[in-house]
């Protein structure tokens, strides 16, 4: 079996083939076999490995829809096993399956996710299959995610720590507060420390911020759409408060609140 760091590498390399220029196909049973071992590696991963996992689907290109699809192959192979009477090989599949769920963890088509975490809820149902127990073990704390960007920052790696310190903050949204990592987002972000942490809560704002750094020929208009959903945010922030203050206010007027120094 081939350790976490090996299958990474097989699989940003397939990821090379398929995009331009290259743009090769694929078969799914390449695809299919390097999940395999992505998902039987995964637990006996470090846990710095398994953030390195988490953020390889964090793009959410041709890597994250291939393990979609993967994903709910194998929650479908597990049933059929069930009904076959192959209850260990359905087992091994379950395994597979819960561990490509957490990874996935909520990114991707809404349609698939549910109904192959349906099948698998299932499947562990009708084997007597404890899926939390199976994931506490390699649950990872987001802990863990601002350790590793700093280690990534450090190595000079910047685009990975942004992944991975806005996983990080959105796991924990309270990290935000903290003074360090205000400061570690901004300097990853190159903005100041409350629009950096803007940035990197919002997948959408990061990965717009590594294209734009990524290919200086699109630097301009990526910029340009990340300003705007900055500013999306900020106005909807605003008006959310501003409605706020109206509501108490008109409360106040109907005497159904006491304004404060009232």
């Amino acid at each position: 079996m081939a350790n976490a760091q090996i299958v990474l590498t097989q699989l940003y390399a397939l990821r090379q083939k398929v995009v331009p220029p290259s743009s090769r196909s694929i078969s799914n049973k390449t695809w299919h076999n390097i999940f395999d071992e992505l998902c039987t590696t995964f637990p006996q991963a470090s846990p710095e490995e398994r953030v390195d996992i988490q953020i390889a689907f964090e793009s959410r290109d041709i890597l994250l829809a291939k393990f979609l699809d993967y994903f709910r192959w194998i929650a479908q192979q597990t049933a059929q096993n069930i009904r076959r009477g192959n209850r260990n090989l359905a087992r091994e599949l379950l395994q597979r399956g819960v561990i490509a769920d957490a990874i996935i963890d909520g990114r991707g088509d809404v349609d698939i996710l549910q109904t192959a975490q349906a099948n698998l809820l299932a499947a562990a149902a009708r084997l007597d299959f404890d899926v939390e127990g199976y994931l506490d073990p390699i649950q990872t704390p987001p802990g863990i995610y601002i350790q590793r960007a700093y280690q990534l920052h450090k190595a000079h790696d910047d685009n990975r720590a942004i992944q991975v310190l806005g996983r990080a903050l959105q796991l924990d949204n309270t990290l935000k507060k903290s003074a360090n990592i205000a400061d570690l987002a901004s300097t990853l972000t190159g903005e100041s420390p409350q629009s950096a942490i803007i940035t990197l809560e919002d997948p959408y704002l990061r990965n717009t911020l590594i294209a734009e750094r990524s290919k200086p020929a699109m630097k301009a208009i990526a910029a340009t759409a990340r300003s705007r959903h900055v500013k999306s945010i900020v106005i909807g922030m605003i008006v959310i408060g501003l409605v706020v203050i109206f509501s108490l206010f008109a409360l106040a007027m109907a005497g159904l609140i006491q304004m404060p120094g009232a």
